[in-house]
C-alpha cells in the first residue's frame, strides 16, 4: 500500500507531472490526509475550529473519495492533472455514497475546504466545487472501482459501508489490474496496516472484511502470521459475478484460498458428565448448528482471528470454527 508519507503536494513552477492521459487519476489519498495533518499544525495559513479527530478525518478522505467517483462520472474526455472539473456540492448524495450521516458529509465536506482540498466555484445557480490544485493522482486500480455495485453489494449482506469501503480503497491502491474480468493482483495487508490507513479500529476491519468476502468483493488468499493476502474480485470493478450462495468461499476459476487451520471435532453433541445432584442443570446451546449443553461454570467465548474468521472457545481446551 502506498505510504502516507508520500502525500502529493500542490503543484509547483518546475514540477514535473505525469504525461499520462489523465484516464486514470484519482483524488490522491495521501495527499488529502497530508492537507489536513498540514491544516492541523503551527503552519497552517488558517486555524481549523478545532482539530480534527480520526472520525473526522476518515469521514473527509470518504467524502473525497465520492466526489471523485462523481467527477469522473461527469467527465467527458481525460484531463490534465489540475483537477479542473466542477460538481454540484451536494451533502446528501455525498453521504449515501459514503455512507455517512448528512451532518457527517457536511462536515467533511467543511473540512476538506479548510484544509485547501476543495475549492468553491462561482456559480449563480447552485454551489459546485472542484479539487485544488495537486490532490490527483494515477491510480489506475482506484480509478476502475466499480463502487455503485460495490455500495449495492454491501447493503446486499447488511454490511456497514465506511468500514468495507475504506478496505476495498486500499486494496485497490495496493494492487494492480491487467483486465477487470479477472480482478486484481494479490495485496498482503495485516490488520494493523489497513487500521494505520483507514482510520477504522481493528474490530470493525475484520468485521467489513468478512462482509466483503459474502458479497462477493474480496477473496482471501495464503497467510503468514498476522499478515494475509486479499485480492479483489471482478464485481468490485463492475464485472458479473455471483454473490456467494452459502457465505464466502472460493468461486469458481480462482485459486482456492489457504485452508483454515484444523479445529477441535465439533460434529457430535459434546457429552458432558452428568452434573452431581443440586448442581444447576447444564445450559443447552447451538453452535454452527450442532446441539451442545455447557456445564455450569464453563466459560464460552467467541474469537475473530486476524482474518476475521470466528471460532467458539467452550472451556479451556474445546474449539469450534472457523464459523
Amino acid at each position: 500500500m502506498n505510504d502516507p508519507a508520500s502525500a502529493h503536494r500542490p503543484a509547483e513552477s518546475g514540477q514535473v507531472l505525469s504525461i499520462s492521459s489523465g484516464a486514470h487519476l484519482v483524488v490522491s489519498v495521501p495527499a488529502v490526509l497530508g492537507a489536513i495533518h498540514h491544516a492541523s499544525g503551527p503552519l497552517a495559513a488558517r486555524k481549523l475550529p478545532r482539530p480534527p479527530t480520526a472520525v473526522d478525518t476518515r469521514n473527509a478522505v470518504a467524502v473525497a473519495v465520492v466526489i471523485s467517483e462523481l467527477v469522473r462520472e461527469v467527465e467527458v474526455a481525460p484531463r490534465t492533472p489540475g483537477g479542473a472539473v466542477e460538481i454540484p456540492e451536494a451533502p446528501a448524495e455525498f453521504a449515501r455514497r459514503a455512507g455517512t450521516s448528512l451532518s457527517e458529509a457536511e462536515a467533511a465536506v467543511s473540512l476538506l475546504y479548510a484544509a485547501g482540498v476543495l475549492a468553491r466555484v462561482e456559480s449563480p445557480s447552485a454551489a459546485r466545487l472542484r479539487f485544488a490544485d495537486g490532490m490527483l493522482a494515477e491510480e489506475p486500480t482506484l480509478a476502475l472501482v466499480a463502487w455503485e455495485e460495490v455500495r449495492t453489494r454491501l447493503h446486499s449482506v447488511g454490511a456497514t459501508l465506511p468500514p468495507a469501503m475504506a478496505v476495498v480503497r486500499e486494496l485497490a491502491r495496493a494492487s494492480s489490474v491487467v483486465d477487470p474480468a479477472n480482478g486484481s493482483s494479490w495485496a498482503n495487508a495485516t490488520l494493523g496496516r489497513l487500521a494505520d490507513r483507514t482510520l477504522f479500529q481493528r474490530t470493525a476491519l475484520s468485521t467489513a472484511i468478512t462482509a466483503l468476502e459474502s458479497a462477493g468483493l474480496i477473496e482471501r488468499g495464503q497467510r503468514r502470521g498476522q499478515e494475509g493476502q486479499y485480492r479483489l474480485l471482478p464485481s468490485a470493478f463492475g464485472t458479473e459475478w455471483p454473490l456467494p450462495a452459502d457465505g464466502p468461499g472460493p468461486q469458481p476459476g480462482l485459486a482456492p484460498a489457504a485452508p483454515a487451520p484444523p479445529a477441535a471435532p465439533a460434529a457430535a453433541p459434546l457429552d458432558p458428565a452428568p452434573a452431581p445432584r443440586g448442581a444447576a442443570p447444564a445450559i443447552p446451546m447451538q453452535i454452527a448448528g450442532v446441539p451442545i449443553e455447557v456445564p455450569p461454570g464453563v466459560p464460552v467465548r467467541v474469537e475473530i482471528d486476524a482474518l476475521g474468521r470466528q471460532f467458539v472457545h467452550v472451556g479451556p481446551h474445546v474449539v469450534i470454527g472457523p464459523l
